[in-house]
């Protein structure tokens, strides 16, 4: 009973370790700005981080469109916000490059 069980706890290990291999390289490879990100959250999710991060959900809207640079500050928040999907360098290539 007690190798079953590790068996099943070294494979599950295994598993997680994979998928956050797979996770963590997703993120490297691609360039996520702010409209892709909220393509796939549910309704409200913009409002929800701009109420975090402190601004008007105007500003996120032009955040959103591309009309306005956030600052660097800003870029950092959201990566953090974002869990690192939309990083500091796709907010702010000019900054901390891409």
């Amino acid at each position: 009973m007690e190798a079953i069980c590790y068996h099943a706890c070294n494979t599950f290990l295994q598993y997680c370790t994979k998928s956050l291999r797979i996770v963590k390289l997703c993120r490297t490879l691609s360039n996520m700005n702010l409209k892709d990100y909220f393509s796939s959250r549910p309704y409200g999710s913009k409002v929800e981080l701009a109420k975090k991060l402190g601004i008007t959900k105007t500003w996120m809207s032009q955040l959103i469109s591309g009309r306005e640079k956030c600052s660097p500050a800003m870029a950092v928040k959201i990566e953090q916000m974002t869990d690192g999907v939309v990083t500091r360098a796709d907010m702010r290539p000019d900054l901390f490059g891409v």
